[in-house]
């Protein structure tokens, strides 16, 4: 099920998208804004990452590309794409690829549009960390909680995951079946690396969770 997010955490994660510099967020001059901020705080290195993928894109006038993912329960969940930056290019296109070879659909966003769309997958990924957090919706939670579980129709898969807000190079989380690992709190994606190639089931899950992939 799609997370409930309440709207001022949604407006705060909407104004991260503003601020220049990473030291912008700690303000602690207004009572009012105090805590906010701790909860997107350790969002700012991926979405400088995003800002500065939107600038390589438009230089070299490539689209910004979005996979339709899926919730749980089904809903259509787009997710942006966005790349290594230090092999901008080829990454770009591995990911479009593997894309192609998880049978999930892309389109394409105006940078805009994009921005609006990681606004609300970030937004969702917060809200579920932020039930771990005493009951206060502004209090981030560091705690990793409880281990997610991965299956996958085949013994000795390695299955890989990324945060639920964008795809992006996969992080490995194991070996199945079952692959079992601890993650905070939060919004994932899972596939495995078949055959050399990243596979991804398309369907991102609030963790921790017992997930089972319909792969190879």
């Amino acid at each position: 099920m799609i997370p409930t997010v309440e709207a001022a955490l949604r407006q705060a994660v909407k104004e991260a998208f503003a601020w220049e510099e990473p030291s912008e967020y700690y303000t602690p001059t207004r009572r009012t804004h105090t805590r906010r901020p701790a909860l997107v705080r350790a969002l700012a290195p991926d979405i400088a990452l995003f800002r500065a993928q939107i600038e390589e894109l438009e230089q070299r006038q490539i689209p910004q590309l979005v996979a339709q993912y899926r919730d749980e329960d089904g809903g259509i969940l787009p997710i942006p794409l966005v790349a290594d930056l230090l092999d901008f290019e080829r990454s770009y296109v591995k990911l479009y690829e593997a894309m192609v070879a998880s049978s999930i659909k892309t389109d394409v966003a105006a940078p805009a549009q994009a921005q609006e769309i990681l606004a609300d997958r970030m937004s969702e990924f917060l809200a579920v960390r932020s039930s771990g957090g005493g009951g206060d919706p502004y209090a981030a939670s560091t705690a990793a909680g409880a281990a997610t579980t991965v299956y996958s129709n085949r013994v000795g898969d390695t299955v890989i995951y990324c945060k639920g807000y964008f795809v992006s190079t996969a992080a490995g989380f194991g070996t199945s079946t079952p692959a079992s690992g601890t993650l905070a709190q939060g919004r994932y994606s899972f596939g495995i690396i078949d055959a050399g190639t990243q596979r991804f089931e398309g369907i991102v899950w609030s963790c921790p969770a017992q997930v089972r992939l319909s792969l190879p």
